[in-house]
């Protein structure tokens, strides 16, 4: 048996801070826009923002299924923040894409990801910070 408490473990704190980014990210966007969105729209959007388009790649790096990935995008489409145009490297697929309607949400996305690095850089350090994104950057070998 571990010596290690389990509010210690990697897991829930690798999730704790997963959790705070999302949840400050979406306070964030209602915040400057008035638009709410689910854990999983907000990684959709940051997704499309870093330049994932096909829904197949969102699936796989979100660990979901392309229907669940379909429904979240739709609810998006509805809101005009995102359309489904043709692939121009692969006419049988869709990508995401942002749509001009959806510029305040993604511009605020931007906006929202600066301030958190920023504010996090000053209560960690700037040498924390640094730390942890080298840290995470490695890789960890095949999933076990």
């Amino acid at each position: 048996m571990s010596d290690i408490q389990p509010e210690d473990r990697l897991y829930r704190l690798l999730f704790q801070a997963f959790c705070w980014f999302d949840d400050s990210i979406r306070q964030y966007l209602e915040q400057a826009t008035g638009f709410t969105v689910t854990r999983t729209e907000t990684m959709l959007i940051l997704l499309v923002r870093d330049g994932v388009t096909r829904s197949t790649d969102l699936a796989r790096i979100l660990g979901i299924s392309r229907q669940a990935v379909h429904k979240a995008v739709s609810k998006l489409e509805s809101a005009e923040v995102f359309a489904l145009k043709p692939h121009p490297d692969d006419l049988r697929s869709k990508q995401v894409v942002f749509l001009d309607s959806g510029t305040p949400v993604h511009q605020s996305v931007a906006r929202g990801l600066d301030e958190l690095e920023r504010n996090l850089k000053k209560r960690i350090g700037e040498a924390g910070f640094n730390s942890l994104i080298v840290e995470l950057k490695k890789d960890w070998g095949p999933i076990l």
